[in-house]
């Protein structure tokens, strides 16, 4: 009778550590490593291999790489210095949630269809951490992507220009 409930007990402790390891949800991991200097990445994948990736740097400036196109580019801009004031605020009072996955939820996970993601990491004490933002945060990262993408814009339209404009004869 005491074997018999020893093998019971066994048997019920496995079965909670399964299911507590499976279904609890533990920080998504990433293999990406910001630098030091990168404040916040925005990563959007279209479909197929296109995507935008927007960094944002601790001193305010961007980085967008536009893969929309035929040819990969990269345009460097800056933000407003309120704005990039109001991120660093809204990221060191962590407005924001860790993307988070189960390891069942990992083994069903279909990233390879998963066209129309958008992700954001930042740099948190030198460890390189996948978010989700908050509303306020979410919206001032849009606004900023926003901003970025019509500076994107503005030099395909220079760019069109100058590839237009014939040279003097």
């Amino acid at each position: 009778m005491r074997r018999v409930f020893k093998v019971l007990l066994l048997v019920f402790v496995i079965l909670i550590l399964f299911i507590t390891v499976t279904l609890f949800p533990v920080p998504k991991s990433t293999l990406l490593e910001l630098e030091d200097s990168v404040l916040l990445k925005y990563k959007e994948d279209a479909n197929w291999g296109n995507f935008i990736d927007i960094k944002i740097l601790n001193d305010g400036s961007i980085e967008i790489i536009d893969s929309l196109t035929l040819k990969e580019r990269v345009v460097k801009t800056k933000i407003s210095d309120q704005k990039l004031q109001e991120l660093k605020k809204l990221i060191n009072s962590k407005a924001y949630s860790l993307e988070t996955e189960s390891l069942l939820g990992t083994r069903l996970n279909m990233d390879c269809f998963d066209c129309g993601s958008t992700s954001y990491w930042i740099n948190r004490n030198g460890k390189t951490i996948l978010i989700s933002p908050e509303t306020e945060m979410a919206d001032l990262i849009e606004s900023i992507r926003e901003e970025a993408l019509s500076q994107l814009e503005n030099n395909k339209v220079r760019e069109n220009i100058i590839e237009q404009t014939p040279l003097p004869s």
